[in-house]
């Protein structure tokens, strides 16, 4: 797992912590995602209800964003989330001597690829950045501890 998709993982975590659910890093060894939000235990029969799961997108291939979906929808949390690692899939692509033109329409044909799928989905499903990510981290972290 590359450092980047450590961080944005710890990252949806601590959020689902702030926000009270018991997060942890997967759903299940047969089903593994890269983080998931559950209920409380104390919410009684309640408790354990998947509300949210992730999945980071950290690489080009087509093949592992419809992968990431399809995890998603398996494990059918409340709200699936893709997490596109813009930042990284730029670095390694201008280590790679492509021009910051070409990154950003890359990125852009990839986030309208990840949008297509997730609206041909039955599951509800969003597609996030690294940037949204972090906003939603930073807001929590205020609300939390009144610094608004």
């Amino acid at each position: 797992m590359r450092r980047a998709h450590k961080l944005a993982q710890d990252m949806f975590l601590e959020l689902g912590t702030t926000h009270g659910f018991d997060a942890r890093r997967s759903f299940s060894r047969q089903h593994p995602t890269d983080g998931v939000w559950l209920t409380p235990r104390s919410h009684g029969e309640e408790g354990g209800i998947l509300v949210a799961a992730i999945e980071v997108v950290a690489s080009e291939s087509p093949k592992t964003i419809l992968g990431s979906i399809a995890t998603l929808e398996i494990v059918s949390p409340a709200l699936g989330i893709v997490l596109l690692e813009e930042e990284e899939i730029a670095r390694r692509m201008i280590a790679a001597g492509e021009s910051r033109e070409s990154v950003d329409r890359y990125l852009n044909r990839l986030a309208e690829s990840i949008d297509l799928q997730i609206k041909r989905s039955r599951q509800r499903l969003q597609r996030w950045t690294v940037e949204s990510l972090r906003w939603r981290h930073a807001r929590a972290h205020r609300v939390r501890y009144n610094i608004c």
